[in-house]
């Protein structure tokens, strides 16, 4: 693929993603995508396949935003294991919660690609649980943490945190952002107390 599809594509899923918020998935038409683009329905189905391919591309880029937050707190210096883990589960409470509380029709495109697409609903947790659980074995490592057994307690992590990381399970609960960050950071006062080394 070449780097004028890509940017073209780029475009696409731009224009996409400000109609999918506007006017939601379903009501949004593909040559109505195409008019954004300033180019015809014909040559939008060049780069992708259907509307839902689009919408796939759209949760896409939430993926990665969370692999690359990931990789970004991972790779921060002169932070502890708990200020990495916090942060970054921080970080992720704000995106989805600006995100997706305030922008309702983009968790109804979410809701409705990962339905479709389990896959990639799998491939979003397997980020957080894979950045938890490197963080806990560096924790361990350096003896911040206590930990036993790594995949056991990365998932009892994950599962404790689980509100605050994924979108599904944040919408459940419609909150103000503060009070989720207040109750985020009992959980990690309570989480890091049973984790840390005696």
């Amino acid at each position: 693929m070449n780097a004028k599809r890509d940017q073209t594509q780029d475009q696409i899923l731009d224009a996409a993603y400000q109609r999918f918020v506007k006017y939601g998935f379903k009501k949004t038409a593909m040559a109505e995508i195409a008019s954004d683009c300033q180019m015809s329905t014909a040559n939008l189905y060049r780069y992708f396949t259907n509307k839902r391919d689009i919408g796939v591309g759209v949760v896409r880029r939430f993926v990665e935003h969370s692999r690359s937050l990931a990789e970004e707190f991972t790779q921060a210096k002169g932070l502890s294991n708990r200020q990495r883990i916090e942060g970054f589960v921080l970080e992720t409470l704000r995106f989805n919660h600006h995100t997706f509380s305030e922008q309702f029709h983009l968790f109804e495109l979410v809701q409705f690609i990962s339905t479709e697409h389990l896959d990639m609903a799998k491939e979003h947790m397997k980020i957080k649980r894979g950045m938890l659980a490197l963080m806990l074995r560096q924790g361990g490592e350096s003896g911040e943490f206590q930990v036993e057994q790594l995949e056991v307690t990365a998932e009892a992590l994950f599962v404790a945190l689980i509100k605050f990381l994924m979108p599904h399970f944040l919408m459940l609960h419609a909150s103000p952002l503060k009070e989720l960050e207040k109750q985020l950071a009992a959980v990690m006062d309570l989480v890091v107390s049973g984790l840390s080394a005696k």
